[in-house]
C-alpha cells in the first residue's frame, strides 16, 4: 500500500495527487478539527458532582402539554388493535348472515302462504274453455322455449294423427296437445321426439284430470327430475312417471 507525502502527493509514480480527487472523496483526507472544551461548547462537564446538580431527565414532565393525554390509559398494543378490528369484522359478517337468514325465512313463509292459498282455489276441472276436451287423449309437453309457437307444437305431433286442440302457455314453457283418436295419442306418447326447437322437452300424460289427488309443481307435487318426488306421488303407480294413463286405470 502506497503512502502520501506532506504535499498530498502519492509516493510512487502511479498514484495521483489527492487534490485531484472528487470533493466527497477529498474530504476524507482532511484533518479533523480539535474537540472544543466543555467551557467553549456550553455543555456541562462530565463530572459526577456537576451531574448531580444538573441531572439528565426524560420528557415525562412534559406529557401534560400533549393534547388528550391520559396517564391511566396507555396506547393499545398493535396486536390488540388487530384483534379488535378482526372482532368487528366477524360481528359484521354474523349480522349480515342473520339478516340474510331472516330474509330467507320471510320469503319462505310468503311462498308457503301463497301455495296454501293457491291449493285451496286450484281446480283442474275449472275453466273448460282454457283446457282440452278429453284429458285422456291429451299430452303434457314441458320445457318448451318461450319463443315456441302453437304451430310448431302442432307440426311436431301431427305426424302421429289428427290433433283436436293445442293449449300453449308460453310464459310457463309448457303446452297441452289433445288428439282426436286415442291410438294417435298413444303413438305420440311413445314415439314422439324429445327435441323441439333445439331443446330437450318432456312429454307426459295430463295428470291433473286423470290421476286422483294429483298436484302440480307449484303446489309441491310434480314428477320432474329436478325434484325429489317419491314414485307414484299423487296417486297410482303406472305410466311413465307413475299414475294411470288410461280411462280404466290399467297400463298400456
Amino acid at each position: 500500500m502506497r503512502g502520501y507525502s506532506r504535499r498530498n502527493v502519492a509516493k510512487g509514480a502511479s498514484g495521483p495527487p489527492t487534490m485531484h480527487l472528487p470533493q466527497h472523496v477529498y474530504a476524507l483526507f482532511q484533518e479533523k478539527p480539535l474537540e472544543k472544551s466543555t467551557e467553549e461548547s456550553g455543555l456541562p462537564p462530565r463530572d459526577p458532582k456537576v451531574l448531580a446538580e444538573h441531572p439528565i431527565t426524560g420528557v415525562a414532565k412534559l406529557l401534560d402539554r400533549f393534547e388528550d393525554f391520559d396517564r391511566k390509559r396507555p396506547p393499545p398494543h398493535k396486536a390488540t388493535v388487530i384483534l379488535a378490528e378482526s372482532t368487528l369484522r366477524e360481528e359484521a359478517r354474523a349480522a349480515k348472515r342473520r339478516k340474510v337468514a331472516e330474509a330467507k325465512d320471510v320469503r319462505r313463509a310468503e311462498r308457503e302462504a301463497t301455495a296454501r292459498k293457491r291449493a285451496e282455489t286450484w281446480d283442474p276441472q275449472a275453466d273448460p274453455e282454457k283446457k282440452t276436451g278429453d284429458a285422456y287423449n291429451t299430452l303434457f309437453v314441458a320445457h318448451l322455449r318461450r319463443k315456441t309457437t302453437e304451430d310448431q307444437v302442432r307440426e311436431h305431433f301431427e305426424k302421429f294423427g289428427e290433433i283436436a286442440k293445442v293449449v300453449l302457455v308460453p310464459k310457463m314453457g309448457y303446452a297441452f296437445v289433445e288428439f282426436a283418436q286415442e291410438d294417435a295419442f298413444k303413438k305420440a306418447y311413445q314415439g314422439a321426439s324429445k327435441m323441439l326447437n333445439g331443446k330437450r322437452i318432456i312429454i307426459d300424460i295430463e295428470r291433473g284430470r286423470t290421476v286422483k289427488d294429483w298436484k302440480p309443481q307449484f303446489l309441491g307435487g310434480g314428477v320432474s327430475s329436478s325434484r325429489t318426488t317419491p314414485r307414484g306421488y299423487g296417486g297410482g303407480g303406472g305410466g311413465r312417471f307413475g299414475g294411470s294413463a288410461s280411462r280404466d286405470g290399467s297400463r298400456w
